[in-house]
């Protein structure tokens, strides 16, 4: 399953971007101490391309998982690389065990996962830093995660949708799932059925006043994940279906995955 999610990484920024697909030298990560506001008491760690695919680049948000930080993450997932052959910025926000000591993002928690707040409101200040400080378009903000990491991403869309492009998130879940570590462990056990319109009320109270599209979002998930139930995967395709007013079936479903 980590190979097949590791590809699935790779295809999503293929998909996001144009270029020439081929592997360069990994950089070391460069932290950042100070880029404003910091409720959620995060950790800033910048990949910068060696050259830029154009004048603007985009900018690719990656949450680690539990027990991760932005070095296993980005050597797990070959962010780096890839940033160095298609010519985009990688920001990489880390936790600290003072926040959680499983180092996970409080996905779960209304301190952290609602606008304005807690983790949520750093990632948007380190996003506000990067572009301010690089050639960064800010139509091409993009954010993808993995399990924790994966939920907070689909936090960061519910909270901050006017800053993203689109997002992936990796073994994840709905928002709005779980609203402290108990309700969030029973989630990841199995989501709770809800109505798309339910599941879509709660990402939309975030930003009430947004009118504009949802970003798009690639959803990913092992059919046999042991720690995180596929029930949340088809929980979240429900919620974002709800945003985007899409109907309850797809076209066309590939199982076919190599």
């Amino acid at each position: 399953m980590l190979n097949w999610i590791i590809r699935t990484v790779e295809i999503v920024i293929l998909l996001l971007f144009s270029g020439t697909y081929s592997f360069a030298q990994e950089a070391d990560l460069v932290e950042v101490d100070q880029f404003g506001s910091n409720p959620g008491h995060l950790r800033l760690l910048v990949h910068s391309p060696i050259s830029l695919s154009k004048d603007s680049a985009a900018l690719v948000v990656v949450l680690h998982g539990c027990s991760q930080d932005a070095k296993d993450i980005s050597k797990l997932t070959g962010w780096n690389k890839l940033a160095d052959s298609l010519g985009f910025y990688v920001l990489y926000p880390q936790t600290r065990t003072v926040n959680n000591p499983g180092k996970c993002f409080n996905w779960y928690s209304p301190k952290h996962n609602q606008r304005g707040k807690g983790e949520v409101r750093s990632v948007r200040s380190q996003i506000n830093y990067m572009t301010r400080m690089h050639p960064i378009d800010p139509q091409k903000v993009f954010v993808v995660g993995l399990s924790a990491g994966g939920a907070m991403t689909v936090a960061m869309l519910a909270c901050y949708p006017e800053v993203f492009n689109a997002g992936a998130c990796l073994a994840g879940g709905p928002y709005g799932g779980a609203k402290d570590i108990w309700e969030s462990g029973k989630m990841m056990v199995g989501a709770n059925a809800r109505s798309s319109e339910d599941w879509a009320s709660l990402v939309k109270a975030q930003s009430p006043e947004f009118e504009g599209n949802y970003p798009r979002l690639v959803i990913s998930h092992g059919m046999n994940d042991p720690v995180v139930n596929v029930s949340n995967a088809d929980e979240l395709n429900k919620q974002w279906r709800g945003l985007h007013e899409l109907k309850e079936s797809a076209d066309s479903v590939d199982y076919n995955f190599q």
